[in-house]
């Protein structure tokens, strides 16, 4: 992993993904609150300083908080608090990890009422309903959970998950509270057909949801699922294309878009389409 970050366009993607050259610029603050982690949030470094983040083993490319996290005492436009893997925690600890997030989600609100919010969480298992309706109060902007890929592939790509457990539980957020944007994303190259993405379009038009993100899978490592197939940007284009006219409010759709990436700029157009959209039906 050393080499990786080395890689200076490693580097600068990182830098970008994370805010820029300095906190006065970034949009959001990447933080991670483990069991095993232990550091003074008041030591809070530039968001530049990878080296940093690494020496203290954090994994920078997510972003749980607690109630005593720095965030509170910045000026943020956009926070984005994305919860462990349902791969590396088990469901029932993802459910408790949710109160601390709830409760910073809840002092955004009371501090800094400007403060958008996205939270981009797992399907909790049996335990969806009860973790929808507490960060649902919170009052979240943005609400995210990933479909990842189609439903054929949920056996090997999704083992623990249930591809209609996750359409549901987005469903339920919109139920609760229509006025929270919902978002999903799936990853391209994993072996799906063409027509298995439009259904999934499909499904997730029914299911209401505001926001489509398209990206292409890449192995992380040699014990991960291999790459079936890389997706030309002529054909995310046109991906794209089919999903704007499905009815999504907002789609990104490329080689490189992954979830949280840009998401306060994307948050900015979603709101302007929504206000346009209401604005026809006038």
């Amino acid at each position: 992993m050393e080499s990786f970050y080395a890689n200076r366009f490693v580097r600068k993607r990182l830098t970008e993904f994370l805010g820029g050259e300095s906190l006065a610029r970034a949009t959001a603050v990447y933080l991670t609150h483990t069991d095993g982690c232990r550091y003074d949030r008041r030591e809070l470094h530039p968001c530049t300083e990878i080296d940093w983040f690494m020496d203290r083993e954090m994994d920078i490319s997510r972003s749980l908080a607690d109630s005593q996290s720095y965030l509170l005492h910045l000026d943020l436009e956009y926070v984005n608090f994305d919860s462990p893997a349902e791969a590396f925690v088990d469901p029932a600890r993802c459910f408790e990890l949710q109160e601390p997030v709830v409760k910073v989600i809840e002092a955004l609100r009371r501090n800094t009422p400007n403060t958008t919010i996205e939270i981009l969480t797992p399907d909790f298992r049996n335990k969806a309903q009860a973790a929808v309706e507490a960060i649902v109060t919170a009052r979240p902007d943005v609400y995210n959970h990933n479909l990842e890929t189609v439903p054929r592939l949920y056996p090997t790509i999704r083992p623990g998950a249930r591809y209609y457990a996750s359409l549901r539980l987005l469903e339920t957020v919109k139920r609760h509270d229509p006025s929270i944007f919902t978002k999903s994303g799936v990853m391209l190259g994993l072996g799906e057909e063409r027509m298995e993405v439009h259904q999934v379009m499909d499904d997730m038009r029914s299911a209401d949801i505001d926001f489509l993100t398209m990206g292409q899978y890449l192995q992380p490592t040699p014990k991960h699922t291999k790459v079936m197939d890389f997706v030309t940007p002529a054909a995310f284009d046109a991906y794209a294309a089919i999903a704007r006219a499905k009815g999504f409010l907002l789609v990104a759709a490329s080689p490189l878009t992954r979830s949280s990436y840009h998401a306060g700029d994307d948050f900015a157009k979603m709101r302007d389409a929504r206000a346009a959209q209401l604005a026809k039906k006038r």
